[in-house]
């Protein structure tokens, strides 16, 4: 194995390995010259308020015990999608994003449901 390779019929040249990268990495996509990107056209998705997962002391007791159904659900659903997953990945489910995913997302929402616990338990427990 020398030191010179034979590059793709594209390029017709013989040249060494890192001159052949080089010249196969210019034939890729290019950028626009104003370095403006397609992604900027799209309308970034709405989301989620920060506060909304964490100052639970800011609520007011009202808002503290609708947060608390709302999670409540939430977490039984991210459970049950959780279940559903795991079981259409078969045996297979160990190396499965979709899982992983499914089951970080649970797990934020469980965490996010024992803040707004432990905070209307502090509030029960101030009086």
């Amino acid at each position: 194995f020398g030191s010179r390779l034979a590059c793709p019929p594209l390029l017709n040249v013989t040249c060494s390995p890192y001159a052949c990268w080089a010249a196969l990495r210019a034939m890729g996509k290019k950028r626009s010259a104003a370095g403006g990107d397609a992604r900027e056209d799209v309308e970034p998705k709405e989301k989620r308020n920060k506060s909304e997962n964490s100052n639970f002391s800011d609520l007011s007791q009202e808002r503290l015990f609708e947060r608390e159904k709302e999670l409540t659900r939430e977490v039984r659903v991210m459970q049950d999608n959780l279940t559903r997953a795991r079981r259409a990945a078969g045996g297979e489910g160990y190396g499965s994003n979709e899982v992983r995913q499914m089951n970080t997302k649970r797990l934020r929402s469980e965490y996010a449901h024992a803040e707004v616990r432990r905070e209307m338990e502090r509030r029960k427990a101030a009086g």
